[in-house]
């Protein structure tokens, strides 16, 4: 039962490192998009409040994720010092849901990358290049 428990999450986690790959090629541009389909409705604040929306979801998506592993601390503890198959498992049990808060943040900042270069072509182009 552990060792199809281990095996589980290692195929989890390599999943995981695969999808995140391939979000950089998904969520930037879909982030980009979503930021032209407000322009159409609401023009430049639009993109702006969508950019700074994703940055919010991000930071309240890690904040959560602080907070949860400041409520988990006595499991924490006992990861430190792994002395039985029951303490193992109740440290690996953090790890799916932390990786789904870090994976939720790691989405929205990706999107407001591309919300980011979509505002790029509203920029003043006398002002781009000056040091002043």
């Amino acid at each position: 039962m552990s060792s199809y428990f281990l095996y589980s999450h290692i195929m989890f986690l390599n999943l995981l490192y695969l999808e995140s790959g391939f979000m950089n090629f998904v969520m930037r541009p879909l982030g980009g998009y979503f930021g032209d389909v407000l322009y159409r409705s609401f023009g430049s604040e639009g993109k702006k409040i969508w950019m700074l929306s994703c940055g919010s979801a991000m930071g309240i998506s890690l904040i959560a994720g602080g907070f949860y592993l400041q409520q988990s601390s006595s499991v924490q503890r006992v990861c430190y010092r792994i002395l039985t198959v029951g303490s193992l498992i109740q440290c690996l049990s953090l790890v799916p849901i932390l990786i789904g808060i870090f994976c939720i943040s790691a989405i929205f900042s990706e999107l407001g990358n591309g919300a980011n270069f979509a505002l790029v072509p509203h920029c003043n182009a006398s002002n781009n290049a000056s040091l002043v």
